[in-house]
């Protein structure tokens, strides 16, 4: 007899009363996602003052100088895009996991071809991801086996229509324009 059969044969001990009471894992859950918060909130507003003191106490660049001002930049904006990378591939795979993706399917899929991508293409312009995060959503929506067109039709819109342009641009340019954007996108 092998050792590594007798292993895997061995019983696990049951769980005791606390470990399995009602709440436990989502309050040891919420306290966890808040301490990450407030870290990731304190990472992102201290990646400007610590690119400061690098580069200007610590290297002892001048302020004033091209090269400094480029460092500096490229310090503090690399540490702002990872942490915001992050927390954006954090949401958008808690999103995924959470996603009803035979709701989502049964909407999108059985539709006439033209609906399907109309929905699809909806789908993706409400939806607040960039490319970044829209891929992950559209990989799952083929393994849900929606329709590689409403998946593409998805894709497409998600990074292209984005609300917060919609409300610039409605605020800065007007009306027609902005729904001559939407159209655009959506087409």
């Amino acid at each position: 007899m092998d050792t590594g059969s007798a292993c895997r044969c061995r019983a696990k001990t049951p769980p005791t009363d606390r470990e399995n009471a009602p709440g436990s894992w989502n309050a040891k859950y919420l306290a966890a996602m808040t301490a990450l918060a407030v870290l990731w909130l304190l990472a992102y507003r201290l990646a400007l003052p610590f690119a400061r003191w690098l580069v200007f106490d610590a290297l002892g660049m001048a302020p004033g100088t091209h090269v400094a001002a480029a460092l500096e930049f490229f310090l503090y904006d690399t540490a702002k895009i990872l942490l915001l990378l992050a927390a954006l591939i954090y949401s958008i795979a808690w999103l995924r996991a959470s996603l009803n993706v035979e709701r989502v399917r049964d909407c999108l899929a059985g539709k006439r071809r033209g609906y399907g991508y109309v929905l699809g293409a909806l789908f993706g312009a409400v939806t607040p991801f960039c490319s970044c995060s829209g891929i992950p959503l559209f990989l799952g929506f083929t393994t849900a086996r929606i329709p590689v067109g409403i998946t593409m039709a998805f894709l497409i819109t998600s990074p292209l229509i984005n609300e917060l342009a919609v409300v610039l641009l409605w605020g800065l340019l007007g009306g027609k324009f902005t729904v001559i954007y939407v159209a655009a996108g959506m087409a």
